[in-house]
């Protein structure tokens, strides 16, 4: 099979029924998809296909504030979690003027119901 990825902006979770995103990968005869938009990292496998969420750097939704990445090379995917200056970045949301939940998320690292995080 030649190597290739599907870079998207779907949201998916684990857990969510991933037959469709498979199909489609074997339709475009892709072996790897990079998914975003829920701030969970994680990678699923079926068939020598993979998903993958590299995590949030910003928002991650895991119960750890630091931010959460993915390094991809070779075969392998490296996934990693950092500390990061989240006081300043709490500050910058607040001096924006954005919602007060916005900044309070990034010390929780909220992983809790959907309709509380939209």
């Amino acid at each position: 099979m030649e190597h290739r990825r599907i870079l998207i902006g779907g949201k998916f979770l684990p857990g969510e029924n991933a037959d469709s995103l498979y199909a489609v990968m074997e339709q475009l005869g892709a072996d790897t998809m990079f998914m975003g938009h829920s701030h969970v990292s994680f990678m699923l496998t079926k068939g020598g296909r993979r998903i993958i969420n590299p995590g949030s750097v910003g928002q991650p939704r895991n119960g750890c504030p630091g931010a959460a990445y993915a390094i991809a090379g070779g075969d392998g995917i490296t996934f990693r979690q950092v500390e990061y200056d989240i006081d300043g970045a709490a500050e910058a949301i607040r001096r924006a003027g954005l919602p007060d939940y916005l900044w309070r998320r990034l010390y929780k690292a909220y992983n809790g119901p959907k309709e509380v995080l939209n």
